[in-house]
């Protein structure tokens, strides 16, 4: 009778342990970002970086740009904070400009898929973010 409770017990940590690693992988970001391009703001206090995001196979590309502090890295958990559109950084033909330490100018090209396109940035202030079209049109 031992033995079995025993074995029970075993197979039972088994299991759990096994459940555990199996939601520790799952639970991974599965998305990874790949800078295009990213340029300091006037004084340096700020960063803009331009990249492509993948998640999966099954999902395409998109292009992403996000502001951040100097000191705060881009990473795969980033999702871009002023402006997204659905396809790769090559056929959005993204240009920046900074402007001025709080304002940006983002050039691209007309008829794209745009799922975010912010006119301000910034927790403590309001940057702003102008946007145009690369192309003209």
């Amino acid at each position: 009778m031992k033995k079995i409770i025993l074995r029970m017990f075993i197979i039972l940590l088994i299991l759990l342990a096994s459940s555990f690693i199996l939601l520790s992988i799952c639970d991974r970001d599965l998305c990874e970002n790949e800078i295009i391009s990213q340029s300091r703001s006037p004084s340096g206090a700020y960063v803009v970086y331009v990249y492509q995001r993948a998640c999966g196979a099954t999902v395409g590309h998109s292009t992403h740009i996000s502001i951040f502090p100097k000191a705060r890295q881009l990473n795969d958990n980033d999702t871009g904070n002023i402006y997204i559109v659905g396809s790769s950084a090559g056929d959005a033909g993204i240009e920046l400009r900074w402007l001025s330490d709080s304002s940006l100018l983002v050039s691209r090209k007309a008829g794209l898929s745009e799922y975010k396109a912010e006119s301000n940035w910034g927790a403590s202030f309001l940057g702003k973010v102008e946007y145009a079209h690369a192309d003209g049109k």
